[in-house]
């Protein structure tokens, strides 16, 4: 696949989110387990979120990086993602 027409992103952040305006009233809930699958391609990376059902989210650029917010907390271990995408990804 060609790298042609992508833009490259300096740093690459997941940030979970309870909702837009309901932070102060919302109840806090349990943080669903998600597996997370990484893998470098020809000239992008690639990370997949296997959530147990469907969940929203929204994207986001900002200073130069991928900023995703998932409509319900997630807990994850990003460490095989950082470092088989460490190309593009410093830290999440």
């Amino acid at each position: 696949m060609s790298s042609a027409g992508r833009t490259f992103l300096s740093g690459f952040a997941i940030v979970p989110s309870l909702g837009l305006g309901l932070l102060a009233a919302a109840i806090p809930a349990a943080a669903e387990p998600v597996r997370v699958r990484a893998a470098p391609h020809d000239g992008y990376g690639r990370m997949v979120f296997n959530w147990s059902s469907p969940v929203r989210f929204e994207t986001e650029t900002a200073n130069g990086q991928l900023v995703v917010r998932f409509a319900r907390p997630i807990e994850a271990d990003y460490s095989a993602a950082v470092r088989l995408l460490s190309r593009y990804v410093a830290a999440a």
